[in-house]
């Protein structure tokens, strides 16, 4: 990490991990998921895949497809083994004609990038890291919140259609969704936005508590090779495109789709506890197991948000952890429909 960049983050009252990751800051620990928010992603890491083969390539090697690319969308996607399990979640976006920039969990880039790269050999494209590259999530009216933000881009109109994108110079947009932008920018221009921006800020924990109300579960280095696409609601996020041609894993999650009848969903739960949940703890409904805890963020003092695997037929009953205390779990909707 850039020496100027994390005294910045210091000085703005971040509270830094050993990775170098900001957690939280300290004006506004657990910032409203309402309020306008700069949230600092220093848990991703980009790389740029370049090259006249760089599109044909990632069609072959992810859930979705890269025909949105060109046409100047972005997307989540997974890359899988041959057996359909989940290497890694990513976020991809145009950089240019020949160009997408891939944004993955830090922790687990390694490993994709190397499994990524075993394919890349026979293609005219490279896969390399962007250096002295900030990601960060904006919440809320960029050009009110930051006079920073809209002089980065150079006055390019921000997006407002779902996983449209935007680029100037190196700067890159992406609309997550009505309200959410995700940005790619270099350290200068990141530093120029944060110095300016006048709202919440929120670190790691908070972009953790936001995949959670999105209802992503994002696969890294603690959960590779444990899911299926459709065992984690993938499939109700538009991260697998099921009209495009052969990758890596697509016979297994195309009969997974046809062919296959779903048990479980992941569905999402508020918890109050004095301590974190354990991951992977059991779910029951009354004396019967239900399902298991998979993923959870610290929403406040006491509070949790939760995305668990239930098995459907189980999901609206009352629940509570398979703890010495048996917390009870309170159900919120999804943004989503779940097919069953």
């Amino acid at each position: 990490m850039i020496d100027s960049w994390r005294q910045l983050l210091t000085d703005k009252g971040a509270v830094m991990s050993p990775d170098d990751t900001a957690q939280y800051f300290t004006a506004n620990p657990f910032p409203s998921s309402e309020a306008p928010c700069l949230t600092l992603l220093s848990g991703l890491t980009a790389f740029d895949l370049e090259g006249p083969d760089a599109y044909k390539f990632l069609q072959g090697q992810i859930t979705q497809d890269t025909k949105l690319l060109e046409r100047g969308y972005g997307f989540i996607a997974d890359h899988c083994t041959p057996k359909g399990r989940v290497l890694g979640t990513l976020i991809a976006l145009p950089t240019h004609a020949n160009g997408a920039r891939l944004i993955m969990p830090a922790n687990n880039a390694e490993a994709l990038v190397t499994n990524l790269k075993k394919y890349l050999v026979f293609s005219k494209a490279s896969l390399n890291p962007v250096p002295d590259t900030q990601l960060l999530l904006v919440q809320g009216d960029p050009s009110a919140s930051s006079p920073s933000l809209q002089s980065a881009f150079d006055h390019t109109q921000i997006p407002q259609e779902r996983w449209q994108a935007a680029t100037s110079a190196n700067n890159h947009l992406l609309r997550l969704n009505s309200r959410d932008l995700l940005i790619s920018v270099d350290t200068a221009a990141a530093s120029e936005i944060l110095k300016s921006w006048r709202p919440t800020l929120g670190g790691w924990r908070h972009w953790q508590k936001f995949l959670i109300e999105q209802g992503i579960a994002w696969v890294d280095e603690s959960t590779r090779e444990q899911f299926t696409p459709h065992h984690i609601n993938h499939q109700f996020i538009d991260a697998i495109s099921f009209r495009k041609g052969c990758y890596t894993g697509q016979e297994v999650v195309a009969r997974m789709h046809y062919k296959a009848t779903a048990k479980s969903h992941l569905y999402g739960f508020k918890l109050e506890s004095e301590s974190a949940p354990e991951l992977g703890c059991i779910i029951n409904a009354d004396s019967t197991a239900a399902g298991k805890l998979l993923w959870r963020a610290q929403s406040g003092q006491n509070e949790w948000l939760i995305l668990a695997d239930l098995k459907i037929d189980l999901a609206d009953n009352n629940l509570h952890l398979a703890t010495e205390k048996a917390e009870k779990l309170s159900r919120f909707e999804l943004p989503y429909a779940i097919n069953k």
